[in-house]
């Protein structure tokens, strides 16, 4: 009996969380990355791997850096 109350409750757990969570608005809490240039690295290209990829590469861009 107690075993099949365990998925109820992580259910009314993860309701709780995206209760809570959803409704909130990302931009209240903004990253403190935002703006700060980026890290200086090179590594290699995904389809050139003798060539070499660096921040310079992407000035004046738009562009996402996943740290």
């Amino acid at each position: 009996m107690k075993k099949s109350l365990i998925p109820l409750g992580i259910f009314i757990v993860l309701l709780i969380f995206l209760g809570v969570g959803l409704p909130r608005d990302p931009r209240v809490i903004p990253s403190p990355l935002i703006g700060k240039p980026a890290p200086l690295f090179t590594a290699p290209r995904l389809q050139a791997v003798d060539q070499q990829f660096a921040p310079k590469d992407m000035l004046g861009k738009v562009w996402l850096f996943n740290t």
